[in-house]
């Protein structure tokens, strides 16, 4: 079935994502997954995989426009496997949207969460969290996740994630049920208010691990485009602390009165899925033309005997130069 707008294939989605949050599952027994109807949690094009490092092998760019949505559009959700920034049900603004390289779709942005703990590996390390901004195309049939892992590294807080997480507090705040927040003033004007949020600022200009995957949540549907930045986002350890608190120690009232954590992280805390097999799927590094450029001006200098200065275009360029220099003074 088609749909005449980005918006309701965005109602739909969080439709399904609602009934899918509703699933009885937590991040202590993977088996029970595929118990499922309708589970896919057993396919072949399941995610999160194990992504190796390597050289480009595609120089094209990710066309990423910012739409008009204001923080004071959104809707924040703390979930029980993580928290979540999505468009308002009647929001009339418009959401940002990416483009794929070689995919000849657009596809609009819904929402993003974050796991606890990395759901992917990179040269088989793990992250102390990751980022996915979900995005449909127009049908709601294909979604596109941009993706990127979290670290505490930053000494100073890092000023394009506090809104949200400001917006995750104020979430928070509405729903716990425990004394320790019962008394805390919070603003009613929703955190950054009238400012335009604008995710892609988060990763934008990185390079992206792409392949073709699932949905790493039940029922596991293998209807997902990945674009992992191979970027860190940083941030503080205060942000981080305040991240990870929200997601294990909200709590909410059960229908008999009991206050209860409401995440069903495992017990070291974590809120993803364990890697899964790629079973012979390709993952692309998809870096920007710039790059290419950049490694072009790098070869025509290396190879000019002049002692001009050539200018380099590209972190790899630069890389590469440096490194030919070195081997000059050794």
């Amino acid at each position: 079935m088609l749909f005449r707008s980005a918006a309701a294939a965005i109602a739909l989605f969080a439709a399904s994502a609602q009934a899918a949050g509703s699933l009885d599952y937590d991040y202590e027994d993977f088996r029970a997954w595929n118990d499922f109807v309708g589970s896919a949690c057993n396919g072949l094009k399941n995610s999160p995989v194990a992504v190796k490092s390597k050289e480009c092998t595609r120089y094209e760019d990710y066309a990423m426009t910012h739409g008009d949505c204001k923080f004071a559009a959104t809707k924040t959700s703390i979930l029980k496997n993580g928290v979540q920034i999505g468009i308002a049900d009647d929001a009339t603004c418009t959401p940002s949207n990416v483009q794929i390289p070689g995919i000849d779709e657009i596809f609009h942005f819904a929402q993003f969460h974050i796991h606890l703990s990395s759901e992917h590996t990179i040269d088989d390390t793990f992250f102390s969290a990751e980022l996915h901004m979900v995005h449909l195309n127009e049908a709601g049939s294909r979604a596109a996740v941009v993706g990127t892992m979290i670290e505490p590294s930053r000494v100073t807080d890092n000023p394009v994630f506090e809104p949200y997480l400001q917006s995750f507090r104020a979430a928070r705040v509405e729903i716990e049920c425990s004394d320790c927040l019962k008394n805390e003033i919070v603003d009613t004007k929703p955190p950054g208010g009238d400012n335009n949020m604008h995710p892609y600022k988060l990763v934008q200009g990185n390079s992206f691990y792409h392949y073709d995957g699932g949905l790493t949540t039940p029922t596991c549907d293998e209807i997902v485009w990945w674009n992992l930045s191979d970027s860190v986002m940083d941030i503080s350890v205060r942000q981080f602390n305040d991240l990870a608190d929200i997601i294990l120690n909200t709590h909410t009232e059960t229908v008999t009165g009991e206050c209860k954590k409401l995440t069903v992280a495992n017990k070291a805390g974590s809120t993803s899925r364990p890697v899964q097999k790629l079973n012979g799927r390709k993952i692309d590094r998809i870096c920007p033309s710039s790059m290419f450029e950049g490694e072009k001006v790098v070869e025509k200098s290396i190879g000019d005997d002049s002692s001009a200065t050539s200018t380099i275009v590209g972190v790899a360029g630069a890389i590469s130069v440096a490194a030919a220099m070195a081997t000059q003074v050794l």
